[in-house]
């Protein structure tokens, strides 16, 4: 991956993690701005029309040639009141998109999972943004919960796959040592060594 493109994931990671949705709607006008784009803004700099319509259509121009910006964008245009599977679709995108960071997005993951939990019907509200920084710790607990699970249970199975490697290589470790397999019985050489070698008839 590109430090270009890890770069506006990590902004995407770090636009999740803002604390209200006036604040996240700033910081995606002033990116928006900066690359060219003209929009229809009030003196103070703030966006003139907020419908979910007007977001939407600013999302479309971006998808093109800045995706990533243009999830910020679908991220504003969504409400808590919005259809859940709606919901749960933006979320999704979104989690896939900064997933694929080498960075370290667990604070924004887990607020990803309390947009999910809103349109779920666990959290109630008006701003996912401001929902989200309230109970965002308690899935980032779950997160790291559920990682330190599938390291564990990664370790044990390349623990197993390394003994039997070295077992089929016959470097064995004294933690992975086998009992010698016994010898199938009535082998050909069992046989010969069992039968008495016959004597000649005139001795």
């Amino acid at each position: 991956m590109s430090s270009k493109v890890d770069k506006e994931l990590l902004w995407l990671a770090a636009f999740v993690c803002i604390p209200n949705w006036a604040e996240a709607a700033r910081a995606a006008t002033a990116r928006t701005t900066a690359l060219g784009f003209e929009m229809n803004l009030l003196r103070d700099g703030s966006l003139r029309d907020v419908s979910p319509r007007a977001l939407l259509d600013i999302a479309h121009r971006l998808k093109g040639d800045h995706p990533t910006l243009s999830l910020a964008w679908r991220m504003l245009a969504l409400r808590t009141s919005d259809d859940k599977a709606l919901i749960h679709e933006v979320v999704g995108v979104v989690v896939s998109v900064v997933s694929s960071t080498d960075g370290d997005v667990t604070d924004a993951l887990a607020r990803l999972r309390v947009w999910d939990a809103v349109a779920a019907g666990k959290f109630t509200g008006d701003d996912f943004f401001k929902i989200a920084g309230q109970f965002w710790r308690g899935e980032r607990e779950y997160i790291v919960a559920r990682l330190d699970e599938e390291n564990r249970a990664a370790a044990v199975s390349l623990s197993a796959w390394s003994c039997s490697i070295r077992v089929a290589g016959m470097t064995l470790s004294p933690g992975c040592r086998r009992k010698p397999r016994a010898r199938p019985p009535n082998s050909a050489s069992d046989r010969r060594r069992r039968t008495p070698t016959a004597r000649s008839s005139a001795s």
